[in-house]
C-alpha cells in the first residue's frame, strides 16, 4: 500500500509530495512521489492518547468488552492510533486489567480492533481524597510498594504510568520504586507543596497529569505542583484542550514555558464523549452533554474531556499554536513522555500507524498496523 501526502510531517517539518509505502503493517520506506493507493492533503503520526477514560458510551471502569472494541474503532476514525486506557480509583481492578490484557493479546496477534492499546495509566488509586475530582475517593489507598504489589502483581507488564500524589505518607517511597521497574510516573491529584513537587521529581516523577485540573490553583506565596512542573525543564505538562477545562490563554502560557517537546495533550475523555447531546446514565452516573460539553446530571460539574484529541488539535491551531507543534503534542510528545517508542512517529521499520487529515484538520482516515479505518469528521 503506498500512501501519497500533498504535506507530510516527518519529525516535526513539513515535507511536500512523499509517499509512504506500508507493507506487512510496518512502513517501508518515505519517498518522494506524485501518486498512490490512498491520498491525502495532510499526512501524520498517529494520534496517541495517554489518558483517557473511554467515550462513545464505553467507560474504563466497567469490564465491558464490546464497548471497548467499539470506543478503540471511534479512536481509529479520528485518527488516533495508539492509547494508554486510564483507570481511576475503583472497587476491583482484575476484571479490567484481565480485558485490557485480552484485548492487547488480541492485537498482537493481528486482530484489527482500531487503535491500539498500549497498556494502562493508573490515574487512581494513589491520589488525594481531597481532590478526588470525578474518582470515587472511597477506594483511594496510601502509597507503598506492598499496596502496589497486593494490587497489580499479575499484570505488570501492562502497566506504563501512574499517577501519585506526592504529599501522601508512602508516595516518597513508592515512587522510585515504581522506576525502578520501568514504570512512568506523574504527579497529580494533589495538593503538594511547590517543595514536595521538586522532591517528587527528583526521585523520579516526570510528568503533572492535567495540569491546573485537580491541583490547588497558582498563587504567589504558595506556587504548588503546577508551579513546580512549569518550571522543571524535563517535566512533561498533560494539558486538557477542550477549551472548557483550561482557558486558550493558560494553554499557551503551558506551550511558551514547555514548548511542544514536553507539553503533551490528552483528552480525559469519558463515556459521554463522542456523543450527541442529551441525558444519560453509565454505571449508574448520570450525565448530560450540552454543546458538545460533558457535565454530571447538575449541568455544572465537567465530568471527562469534551473531545478527542483530534479536536484539541483543531483547538490548538485556530489559537494560534503552529500545526506542527499542535500535532507533535497529540503524537511524539505524548508517546516519549509515555516510553512508547514505536508510537506518534513516521519511520521505515516502524509500524504502520497513520492519520490523514483535510486542510481543516478532520480525519479522512488513519492506518493502524496497516488496517485502513475510514474517519470521522465530529468534534
Amino acid at each position: 500500500m503506498k500512501i501519497y501526502a500533498q504535506r507530510l510531517l516527518l519529525d516535526g517539518k513539513w515535507l511536500a509530495e512523499q509517499v509512504v509505502t506500508v507493507l506487512n503493517g510496518r512502513i517501508e520506506d518515505i519517498t518522494p512521489g506524485s501518486a498512490g493507493d490512498l491520498s491525502c492533503h495532510i499526512l501524520t503520526p498517529g494520534l496517541v492518547d495517554v489518558h483517557a477514560h473511554g467515550g462513545e458510551g464505553y467507560y474504563t471502569a466497567y469490564p465491558d468488552a464490546a464497548g471497548l472494541e467499539r470506543y478503540l474503532l471511534a479512536l481509529a476514525r479520528h485518527g488516533i492510533t495508539d492509547v494508554l486506557l486510564t483507570i481511576g480509583s475503583v472497587p476491583d481492578y482484575g476484571a479490567l486489567l484481565s480485558l485490557f490484557q485480552e484485548v492487547m493479546h488480541r492485537q498482537a496477534a493481528g486482530s484489527p480492533m482500531g487503535a491500539r492499546v498500549q497498556g494502562v495509566h493508573l490515574e487512581g488509586p494513589f491520589v488525594n481524597p481531597k481532590k478526588a475530582g470525578a474518582m470515587d475517593a472511597t477506594h483511594m489507598q496510601t502509597p507503598s510498594p506492598e499496596t502496589f504489589e497486593r494490587l497489580f502483581a499479575p499484570y505488570m507488564g501492562l502497566l506504563r504510568m501512574v499517577t501519585v500524589a506526592p504529599e501522601l505518607e508512602g508516595a516518597p517511597a513508592l515512587i522510585p520504586w515504581l522506576r525502578e521497574r520501568d514504570l512512568r510516573v506523574q504527579l497529580g491529584h494533589t495538593e503538594a507543596s511547590y517543595q514536595a513537587a521538586k522532591e517528587a521529581f527528583g526521585l523520579g516523577a516526570d510528568s503533572l497529569c492535567h495540569t491546573f485540573n485537580a491541583c490547588p490553583p497558582l498563587h504567589h506565596r504558595q506556587p504548588g505542583a503546577v508551579a513546580a512542573a512549569l518550571m522543571e525543564e524535563t517535566v512533561y505538562c498533560e494539558a486538557i484542550c477542550d477549551g472548557k477545562h483550561l482557558h486558550p490563554a493558560i494553554l499557551e502560557m503551558i506551550y511558551r514555558l514547555k514548548g511542544p517537546d514536553h507539553m503533551m495533550v490528552v483528552s480525559d475523555s469519558g463515556a459521554p464523549t463522542g456523543l450527541p447531546d442529551g441525558d444519560y446514565t453509565f454505571g449508574g452516573r448520570q450525565y448530560r452533554v450540552v454543546d458538545g460539553v460533558n457535565r454530571a446530571r447538575d449541568g455544572l460539574t465537567l465530568a471527562g474531556g469534551a473531545c478527542y484529541i483530534d479536536g484539541s488539535v483543531r483547538n490548538l491551531t485556530a489559537w494560534g499554536i503552529p500545526k506542527e507543534h499542535a500535532f507533535l503534542m497529540a503524537g511524539q510528545t505524548p508517546a516519549r513522555a509515555a516510553g512508547l517508542s514505536e508510537a506518534g512517529c513516521i519511520r521505515p521499520g516502524f509500524p504502520a500507524r497513520l492519520a490523514a487529515w483535510s486542510a481543516e484538520g478532520c480525519c479522512t482516515f488513519s492506518v493502524v498496523d496497516g488496517a485502513v479505518y475510514e474517519g470521522r469528521q465530529q468534534r
